[in-house]
Formats: structure tokens, sequence, C-alpha cells
């Protein structure tokens, strides 16, 4: 694994994503922002392990809409480790600008409201996974379909007043059941990914009830 990041890319409110300093050809380094500025608890190794068997999941069920996941680990911080994907010009611009024009903004916020992008956004929560529709989390390929390009935790621990709270990002049940719908050899792995994916999420709601 990379001890430490490549150059900066891009990111959001959650993490930081860079040229992966390995591969950087081929994959990128998402590194999670510390939860604790936004009154949450902080990750626990269960969550970043999570995080890639449902980026597994994702990628097996949405291959052309979705970055695959090579790895996961808690340091030197918590990340992630995807699957590069070529961004289109305008994002590509937006990221690099440092300082994005006001109607470039507008673009590439207003990606979200794009009715490729709603659907996509629908037809994974149909499948049992939510994902941020925020307009920096998508480019478009070539043909103009839309790619998701971010890694999201399946849940978070929110700590309000002293009271520990998963908070689910996906749907057991939904996914269960799309996964019923793929071929093997691809449904035998995602059913390995879910049956990890759920010991990891009932671990975690355990360890908040003590």
């Amino acid at each position: 694994m990379p001890k430490s990041p490549g150059s900066f890319i891009g990111g959001g409110s959650e993490k930081s994503v860079y040229q992966d300093s390995v591969d950087p050809e081929n994959k990128v380094y998402g590194e999670f922002h510390d939860p604790v500025e936004f009154g949450d608890e902080p990750f626990t190794k269960n969550q970043i392990k999570a995080a890639f068997y449902l980026g597994k999941l994702s990628h097996l069920l949405f291959p052309n809409s979705t970055a695959d996941q090579h790895g996961a680990g808690m340091k030197p911080r918590p990340f992630v480790r995807m699957s590069k994907i070529e961004l289109d010009e305008e994002l590509k611009e937006y990221n690099d600008s440092g300082h994005a024009s006001d109607e470039l903004y507008e673009k590439i916020d207003g990606r979200s409201e794009d009715p490729k992008v709603i659907s996509l956004d629908k037809l994974m929560e149909k499948s049992g996974i939510l994902i941020d529709p925020n307009g920096t989390n998508f480019s478009f390929d070539k043909s103009g379909k839309p790619i998701y390009l971010d890694t999201d935790l399946p849940w978070i621990i929110e700590n309000r007043a002293g009271k520990k709270t998963i908070i689910s990002r996906f749907n057991p049940k939904r996914l269960q059941s799309t996964i019923q719908n793929l071929p093997s050899p691809q449904k035998a792995d995602a059913e390995k990914y879910f049956d990890r994916l759920i010991i990891l999420y009932n671990e975690d709601k355990k360890l908040i009830q003590k």
C-alpha cells in the first residue's frame, strides 16, 4: 500500500482524492477527512473495510458506471484505492482551476439535475446502494453516460449528546435481492462481498450498543 498519496486531484467534504503513488496511471487514492470535525465518531476499521466491499459490489452491479476498488486501510489515515477514471474536459478544468468561474461551477453543480445522473442515482438506490449525488462526483464518458467517481462509506456513526447511532447508507435487503440477478461467477463474488459487508456492519452495531 502507498505510504503517502501523490498529487492532489480533487475532493469534497468527506475525502480528498490524489494520484496513487504506486500506480498513478491506473489508480487513485482517496483519503477520508476526520469525521470528528463534523461531530461524528472516528472511523472504525470496519467502516473502511466495508467501503471497499460496497465499492466492489457497486462495480459488479454497475461495471460501466462506477470505479473498481483495489484496497483500503487505516494508515497513515483512512483511505481507499480505486481505479482511475478518465475525467471529462469540464470536470478536469474544474478540478485544475483551484477557483472555478461561476459559470463552470454552475455547470458542474448542475450535473446532479442531469436526467442521466438522476436515472443512475435512482437505479443504484433501487439496487440498495445510496450514493452522493453532488455534481462533482460524476464524470461523463465519450458517449455521454455518467460515471460515479466516489467510494462511499456504507454507514456513519453519529454521536449526539453522548448517544451513538449508526446511519446506514445502503439497504441490505434490496442489495441482497439485486445480487441474485447477477450471472456466475459475478454472483458468487458479490455474495462473498455482501456477507463480509454484513458481518462488519453487525460488528459495529454491537460496538455502539455497549
